[in-house]
Order: C-alpha cells, then structure tokens, then sequence
C-alpha cells in the first residue's frame, strides 16, 4: 500500500511539474512580440566638400519581448544580415568594426586612385510583417557601390515559423502533393511580372533556368496579403533586366498550403 501512494504521489508531482512547465512555455510563446527600430549611419569624412566619400547607412529591427528563444534567435539573424561584409572573405560581429572595415578599404582606395570620382556606399534595412500569429517575415534590402560599373541591389525575404523558430523554405508550407501547383502557381506570375505570355519558353527568352525548367526560389515571404518569390539581379537572368518580383494573391495559395491557421494581417 505504501509503495502504491508512493508511486502516485511521484506521477503526481511530475504531472504538476510538466504541467507547469508546459504552461509557462506555452506563455512564453504565445507572448507578443515586440521591438523597436535602430538606425546606424556613418561617413568615411564628415566635413568632404570633394564629393567623394563613403557612407553607411542601415537601419533594422532589435526584438525586445515574446518568446525569449524566438527573439535571441531573430536578433541573430538580424545581425547576421547587418554585419555581413559585402566582401566574402571577412567576419565581423559588431556594427563598428563592419562600417569602420569599408571605411578604411574606401580610404586605401581613394590614396591609390586619386581620380577616382565615385563615391562608395552600403545601404541596409530589414522591415518586419506579420502575416499571422504563427509566422512573420523579414524583408531584406541591401544596395551596395564598392566601385565598378555599377552598384548591387538585392532584396531577400525570410519567412519564419514562430512557433519552432525555423526559417522556412516553400515545401515547409505546402503538402507535398502540392508542390508542382505551386511551381505552375509561381510560373504563371513570373510570366505576370515580366508581361510575358502564357506558356513562354523562357530559355528562349534569355532566362537561365537549368534545362529550361522552372524552379521555385526559397527567397520568398509574406507580405500585405500577398506571397512573394522574389528573383535578385544575375540569378535567373542579365543584370540589365534587374530583379524579378512575383507577388501572388494569399487566396490563390491557401488551398495549397498545410493545416495552418489563415493568413491575417496584423500590421
């Protein structure tokens, strides 16, 4: 008998304390997320009257409440995108040594070519949306000049499930028998963005889709009631032709999509 009370008495403190546990984790996540905007700017001279200069010029989200995992985790992802060097081969982990790195690469360049007249330049902003309360997206926009003939503007979004703090790729929100109606979904609205007709060949129009098939980009996200696959400059066609956007209507999609809640907008 002692060793029956026992036992219960041990499910029952494991129960009360899982119980809890649980409660406070689901608190943690349902709680609202918040942050506020900071902006970084900096010139390479304060007072240039040459016309040539470098300047930095970023600004971007700092999550400040919700789920502390959630928010320790888009912070990261948010410096990672605001302290990427524009140069492969460089790491930094603060704003300082990043802009204080182009500042100098700048300056060694302007000593060695004096005639040099362009002015260097990096500009980046994250904005947040918040498509429903189980994901949000971040819209990355990044237009860079570091000499050449001309500078670099790419945009990337990253649609994030909150509740498993994944960023999502397209085949994370479709069923998978769905995935070919999203890629005829997508194709159709790419024709949409060029003001091409239906059932182009795109190979032949100078697109560089391998073996001329049409392939979803992962560089998609959410935003005021539509979904965006958004293709940067030198990725599926010349530069010359700049970015492709393909924007397509919320409704057109959630039939396809998994068992989630519906798509709402919340800012």
């Amino acid at each position: 008998m002692k060793t029956n009370r026992l036992f219960f008495a041990i499910l029952l403190i494991i129960f009360i304390y899982t119980a809890c546990k649980d409660n406070k984790q689901n608190e943690n996540e349902t709680k609202e997320l918040e942050y506020k905007i900071e902006k970084f700017n900096k010139l390479a001279i304060k007072d240039d009257t040459t016309g040539r200069n470098a300047k930095i010029d970023l600004e971007y989200p700092v999550f400040t409440s919700g789920d502390s995992l959630l928010v320790k985790r888009l912070n990261r992802m948010v410096q990672s995108m605001m302290f990427a060097s524009i140069y492969e081969s460089e790491n930094f982990t603060n704003l300082d040594d990043f802009a204080n790195n182009f500042i100098k690469t700048y300056l060694a360049f302007r000593k060695e070519n004096e005639t040099a007249v362009a002015s260097w330049e990096i500009t980046r902003k994250i904005e947040v949306s918040y498509p429903s309360a189980k994901y949000l997206t971040l819209r990355y926009e990044e237009y860079s000049f570091s000499g050449g003939a001309h500078g670099s503007n790419t945009i990337f979004y990253n649609l994030v499930n909150r509740k498993n703090r994944r960023v999502l790729a397209p085949e994370d929100v479709v069923k998978p028998e769905n995935i070919e109606k999203l890629t005829y979904l997508v194709y159709k609205y790419f024709l949409v963005a060029r003001n091409l007709p239906a059932n182009t060949d795109l190979a032949a129009e100078g697109f560089w889709f391998t073996d001329n098939k049409f392939t979803i980009t992962d560089n998609f996200g959410y935003v005021d009631g539509f979904y965006i696959f958004y293709y940067n400059p030198y990725e599926v066609a010349p530069y010359a032709w700049g970015p492709t956007e393909v924007k397509i209507p919320e409704a057109e999609i959630e039939p396809l999509l998994k068992n989630e809640p519906t798509i709402v907008n919340k800012k």
